[in-house]
């Protein structure tokens, strides 16, 4: 499977070197135009966290997306509810814990040692792909993988 690796972590690394663009739309328009430098989203990806840089960021998630489907981020929050730092999690450390009232009721991370819950508020989930038990979803390859079933019949 090092074609695997080889195509994920080369598509990791290109779309993390792509250049973000922060813009943002007038509330009373359609205009849009380039968001300031003090807007709180570009202040975050300026700074993640104090151990991981944004290019680092993005590589981790889109591989995790290739790789599993899923991505998760860990938000942490200043006073004023201002997100102040994302913390990627690998996705085979996340379990969702579902509700009989929510769609999720939030998210068990299991680091070894012990397990942390955490809100649903408290972390972003991306998934992409076919869903599956409705909210894990399906990394692309694992789809291409799959064996299918192709009958003909003669006439």
């Amino acid at each position: 499977m090092i074609w695997v690796y080889a195509a994920v972590s080369r598509k990791a690394k290109d779309t993390a070197a792509v250049p973000i663009r922060f813009v943002q739309r007038n509330a009373s328009s359609s205009v849009v135009t380039e968001a300031p430098r003090a807007h709180p989203l570009r202040q975050l990806m300026s700074r993640i966290n104090p151990f991981v840089t944004a290019m680092d960021f993005l590589e981790f998630t889109s591989a995790n997306l290739d790789l599993t489907g899923n991505a998760y981020w860990l938000k942490f929050a200043a006073r004023r509810g201002v997100v102040r730092e994302l913390w990627p999690i690998r996705p085979d450390m996340v379990t969702i814990l579902a509700s009989a009232t929510e769609y999720v009721a939030g998210y068990r991370v299991t680091s070894g040692i012990r397990d942390f819950d955490f809100a649903a508020d408290q972390v972003v989930h991306a998934g992409r792909g076919g869903v599956i038990r409705r909210v894990y979803s399906t990394a692309p390859w694992t789809i291409a993988s799959t064996p299918s079933r192709c009958t003909t019949s003669g006439t």
